[in-house]
């Protein structure tokens, strides 16, 4: 009969452990976090499209107003 968990058992506990801790440090990461507050991955691509598009036309419009001078 075998006494104890032996040294293989306390290995995979260790490791199931480190895997449910680092799984908990991604899913709280603030990253993740963010993407899930605006509304997902598909919106926050959408913004990033907006907001150059929007910088792009502001670009323009100080390239038009320095022209003039």
């Amino acid at each position: 009969m075998k006494k104890g968990f032996g040294l293989i058992g306390i290995l995979i506990v260790v490791a199931i452990i480190a895997i449910a801790v680092s799984g908990g440090f991604y899913y709280a990461s603030p990253g993740n976090q963010a993407i899930k507050e605006s509304g997902g991955i598909d919106n926050v691509l959408e913004n990033a499209e907006n907001a150059k598009s929007q910088q792009e036309e502001g670009n323009q419009d100080i390239n038009n107003l320095l022209n003039e001078i």
